[in-house]
């Protein structure tokens, strides 16, 4: 099963991302002593891209593999819209790299 990233992003983002999560409050504390509001904007807008990469992976697999929630999605234009447009996303990033 694929989370959508390459091989290459996924090594680069677990690496950065277990930096911060198995070091307790260090991750927040980066961002909160950030010299610009731009730098700490930029540290969290990565990670929740990442994230929204991931979670729509995981849900377009989720309704490949229960009807319920594949009806639910498929009667829901614009929230098919917009997992396709994160899966698209990660895919292309995938390619890039």
């Amino acid at each position: 099963m694929s989370a959508g990233l390459s091989e290459i992003l996924a090594k680069q983002f677990y690496s950065f991302l277990c930096i911060y999560a198995h070091s307790g409050c260090q991750s927040a504390q980066q961002v909160g002593n950030a010299e610009t509001a731009e730098t700490q904007k930029d540290l969290c807008v990565a990670t929740m891209k990442l994230i929204m990469i991931v979670m729509a992976n995981m849900i377009k697999v989720y309704c490949q593999m229960f009807v319920k929630p594949k009806d639910v999605i498929q009667k829901d234009e614009d929230a098919k819209k917009l997992i396709d447009q994160w899966v698209n996303i990660g895919t292309f990033l995938q390619n890039e790299f």
